[in-house]
């Protein structure tokens, strides 16, 4: 009787129990977020840029003597605060050109663009504005004008490194010593520049 308990014993003690479930794969939750390397602007990066500028046009009644400030071209550099600031310095030719007058001269000025968007974008809507002082050709030592303007417009980036910048606006020539000043619409500015 005894030898049947124990037989009974072991052989319970060794069935298999139902209750083991397999056990559930878990996903392997990824390392790292992948990054996406820049394709436009960002911070950090200096530019230099050339560029060309349509002949603006005076607004005849906020232009008492029709001035027109005409800056051909100029150059500028620019230094990226973040990515999306820029802070710009300005050096080109100027004419002003009125009903009683015509001076060349040169002119220097400091500016700032806003640029939209993130820098994994090539293409990206901007906003600035610019001073500039403006020395002119004359016998006159006091002879020079302030011009303060406003812009809008993109810039499309084919590669990181090179831009091509379209902007219009807004600019208010003013020359003081000749009492001289206007408002203009600037209906294009055309620029092309590389990034480093």
């Amino acid at each position: 009787m005894m030898i049947s308990c124990m037989l009974a014993l072991a052989i319970l003690g060794t069935e298999p129990t139902d209750d083991v479930s397999p056990s559930t794969p878990v996903a392997e939750a990824p390392t790292h977020a992948a990054l996406s390397s820049p394709l436009s602007l960002h911070k950090g990066q200096v530019a230099a840029f050339v560029t060309v500028v349509g002949r603006p046009s005076p607004v005849d009644l906020l232009s008492p003597d029709g001035a027109t400030a005409v800056n051909s071209a100029y150059l500028d550099m620019g230094f990226a605060l973040s990515d999306t600031v820029v802070v710009r310095v300005l050096f080109g030719g100027t004419l002003l050109a009125s009903q009683s007058m015509a001076l060349w001269g040169f002119n220097v000025g400091v500016g700032g663009d806003f640029y939209f968007r993130q820098p994994t974008d090539r293409v990206r809507p901007l906003v600035g504005a610019l001073v500039r002082a403006e020395k002119y050709a004359s016998a006159e030592a006091q002879d020079f004008a302030l011009n303060v303007g406003g812009r809008v417009g993109a810039a499309v980036f084919p590669w990181s490194f090179l831009a091509v910048r379209v902007t219009g606006g807004i600019d208010v020539p003013m020359q003081l010593r000749h009492g001289v000043f206007g408002l203009q619409v600037v209906p294009f500015e055309l620029g092309i520049g590389v990034f480093f």
